[in-house]
Formats: C-alpha cells, sequence, structure tokens
C-alpha cells in the first residue's frame, strides 16, 4: 500500500495526542479486515482512514483491507466506539477484533445505534425544586 503523506510513529511519540484524541468531539469509527478473513477489527482515529490503516499495516506486517469507514463529528470518538464494542459483544473475539461479517451499511447503522444508545444514557438530572419559604 502505498504510503498517503503520514508516518507511524507521531501518535505514539506524543503523550499530549494520546489525552486528546480520546476527548476529541469527533473523528472516524473504522472496520477492517485482512484479506481472505472474517475477523474484523472495529477502532477510532481522529485522523485520516488511510494513516491509521497504514499504521495498522506497519504494526502487524500484514495486509489490511478497510471495510468500512463512518464519520462521527461532534460525539466523544472513543465514547461512541465503546458503545459499537458492547453492542458486538456477543462476536467478540479478543481485544478490538470481532468474528462478524461487515460491510459499509453495517458499520453505519452500529455507530447510528451506538449515538442513540448514548443519548439515552446522558438524560438530565432532575433537580428538587426548593420549597419557597414566604
Amino acid at each position: 500500500m502505498p504510503r498517503v503523506g503520514c508516518y507511524v510513529r507521531w501518535p505514539l511519540e506524543d503523550p499530549v495526542y494520546a489525552i486528546r484524541a480520546h476527548n476529541t468531539p469527533g473523528g472516524w469509527i473504522y472496520a477492517v479486515r485482512e484479506d481472505g478473513a472474517l475477523a474484523v477489527k472495529i477502532g477510532y482515529t481522529c485522523k485520516p482512514v488511510a494513516c491509521r490503516l497504514h499504521e495498522l499495516e506497519y504494526e502487524q506486517r500484514k495486509s489490511l483491507l478497510c471495510v468500512g469507514a463512518v464519520l462521527v463529528d461532534g460525539y466523544r470518538i472513543r465514547a461512541v466506539e465503546r458503545r459499537v464494542h458492547r453492542l458486538l459483544r456477543t462476536y467478540h473475539l479478543s481485544g478490538e477484533w470481532f468474528f462478524i461479517i461487515m460491510t459499509q451499511e453495517a458499520l453505519e447503522e452500529l455507530v447510528r445505534r451506538a449515538i442513540t444508545l448514548g443519548k439515552r444514557d446522558q438524560r438530565p438530572i432532575r433537580r428538587r425544586k426548593a420549597a419557597l419559604v414566604g
């Protein structure tokens, strides 16, 4: 795979990047798999997906294929990824790897459900009305 204007080590060298990435209100949820395999890795990145794919290929020394990517804007990306993992827990293999057939449409639906699940988790806090003493 040709390089896409990124190099592998920069986020790992910068500890501030790691903190910022978890709290970023946007990024990509992606799904990649080895060529010919059914196991799918579902992760997130705040960088272009092509750069992350290149990093993963470098780390794993295997050729990977991106089967889907969804731009998540305005939500905490790590929280959305965690909810997607929770929705797929019955298919979990290890780490971020799942034994499931994944398509772009399926990933979009998973992210949509994860965002909806997150909105339900963030109910407003009810406060007691103070009694007026007159």
